[in-house]
């Protein structure tokens, strides 16, 4: 079979597979050409090759790849992408949101000088003529899998800003599997916070449930940088289908340090926590910081339960300060109930 025949089957079954879905998302119809590109040597080899190609560029140079499903962008630096939780979905901001968002390939724009990388910057959708660049090398198409591993590897090795940058190109890449590479990027103490933190996230959002039981037992590392177990924490409320509260509620309880533990209680009041295993923890806890901060998560809600548990709280808690918190976050709230509160209160 010929290497065209080959790309003619894969458009084939593109098709196919988008009729019994009902829906073509980005990057699921391939040109033949794209087809092609896709059909690359073994990762290391073609990582290499990749690797070589852009250390001989000195200046700029573009590459692009097929975009996973629900990939989309404006092509000027904004992009969509549809997480597989129901209604997920994480948006980066560039200029010229109002455009339409377009599917498309992915887009890199790299700087290049002394044969390293200095700037990336990942775009979806058409080029638009204002934004045109001058003269740069065009690196043409490339597969997918070969572009993750290149991107991957400025993650694990580059300076904090390329590697930083570098995390969100992986994350779009069709067919590929990158969130156990990024879950290494996010556990490697040697990189730089700010290149942790996206590798997390991204991790979570491409391999969402999947990634649990590895983010959990971040989250609860006393031994790891604080704002990694926060942004574990974060990542545990982004999983589908409420799979990362049950964690959360036990980093709430059981973390080693108030910061992460609030953080934890923030986002797990956020996602599908109930008002009554918030008002448990909240009777619970013998730390101060955490019962007011359980105050504040109750008092973000719009349930008609928080505004009870609100309620009871400054009207029997024992604790003056903690009445007094509560008074002040049922005073923001718009619910008859708290008036008459109010006034029983004051009239005592």
């Amino acid at each position: 079979m010929t290497r065209s025949d080959i790309s003619a089957r894969r458009e084939r079954y593109a098709e196919r597979t988008c009729r019994v879905r009902r829906t073509c998302r980005a990057g699921t119809l391939l040109t033949a050409a794209m087809a092609a590109a896709l059909l690359a040597p073994s990762a290391l080899g073609a990582q290499q090759s990749l690797a070589r190609r852009v250390a001989e560029v000195s200046g700029e140079a573009e590459l692009r790849f097929a975009s996973r499903p629900g990939v989309c962008g404006n092509g000027e630096g904004s992009i969509s992408f549809n997480s597989q939780s129901e209604g997920g979905s994480v948006s980066i901001r560039g200029r010229g949101w109002n455009y339409d968002c377009e599917p498309g390939p992915v887009r890199v724009r790299l700087t290049v000088a002394g044969g390293a990388v200095t700037r990336v910057r990942a775009y979806v959708g058409r080029a638009r003529a204002s934004t045109s660049d001058s003269a740069f090398t065009d690196l043409g198409v490339v597969g997918a899998r070969e572009a993750a591993d290149f991107f991957l590897q400025l993650a694990r090795t580059a300076g904090e800003q390329v590697a930083r940058k570098a995390i969100v190109p992986v994350a779009l890449a069709d067919s590929v599997t990158p969130w156990p590479q990024l879950l290494d990027v996010a556990r490697d103490r040697g990189r730089p916070i700010e290149v942790r933190k996206p590798a997390l996230f991204w991790a979570g959002q491409i391999g969402e449930k999947n990634v649990l039981d590895a983010v959990r037992a971040m989250a609860n590392d006393a031994s790891d940088d604080e704002a990694v177990r926060k942004q574990a924490t974060f990542v545990l409320s982004q999983l589908p289908d409420g799979a990362g509260l049950p964690a959360l509620l036990d980093v709430a309880r059981n973390g080693r340090t108030t910061a992460v533990r609030k953080q934890a209680l923030f986002w797990a009041g956020q996602g599908g926590t109930s008002t009554s295993d918030l008002l448990k923890l909240y009777h619970d806890f013998e730390d101060a910081e955490l019962r007011r901060q359980t105050i504040f998560v109750l008092s973000q809600r719009d349930d008609s339960a928080s505004v009870d548990a609100l309620i009871d709280i400054a009207q029997s808690d024992p604790d003056h300060s903690m009445r007094k918190r509560a008074l002040f976050w049922l005073g923001q709230k718009d619910d008859p109930r708290v008036m008459a509160v109010l006034t029983s209160i004051l009239e005592k």
